[in-house]
Formats: C-alpha cells, structure tokens, sequence
C-alpha cells in the first residue's frame, strides 16, 4: 500500500496535510480523476472547500450531472486519506 501511494504521489501534485478545528481545502481535486486526468493531459476544475465552526453546514446546490456528487466523495476520499497520513492533493 505504501509503494502504490508513492508511486501515486509521484505522478500527481501533493502536500502534507495539516490538522485543526477547521476543514481547508484549496485547488484540490478528487484523486481518481485527477490520475486518470493527467494521463489524459484533460484539464481537471479544482474545488476551494472551507468548513469552520461559523459555518459547520454548506449547501451544494447544481444542475444534473453538475458534480455534487463528486465533490462529496472528493471531500470523504481527502480526509480518508489524510487519517491514513497520506499526502494528499492540492
């Protein structure tokens, strides 16, 4: 497992998460697509998310297939991956 997320990290941009009361992400990007994304050289949208405890609760609001789904998942698979102190994107 440790080889695959080198081998990962060294293929796509990285940083170290850092850990506090808050959730800050910024220009991140789900991973699944962003692999598959940069293999395809397909430019990929990247999200800003910002969850403190003024605003502990967000709306995501789109057409259909608009990718409120993805977000969601991107935001799980993140915090997934940082719980697992693997670097993730940025």
């Amino acid at each position: 497992m440790i080889l695959s997320f080198v081998n990962y990290a060294s293929k796509t941009t990285s940083s170290k998460p850092v850990f506090d009361k808050s959730l800050n992400l910024s220009s991140a990007s789900h991973p699944i697509l962003l692999y598959h994304r940069q293999k395809d050289e397909k430019p990929l949208i990247k999200n800003d998310i910002d969850v403190c405890s003024l605003s502990p609760f967000k709306i995501i609001m789109g057409a259909n297939t608009s990718g409120k789904s993805t977000l969601i998942k991107q935001i799980a698979l993140l915090q997934i991956m940082a719980q697992c102190n693997y670097i993730y994107l940025t």
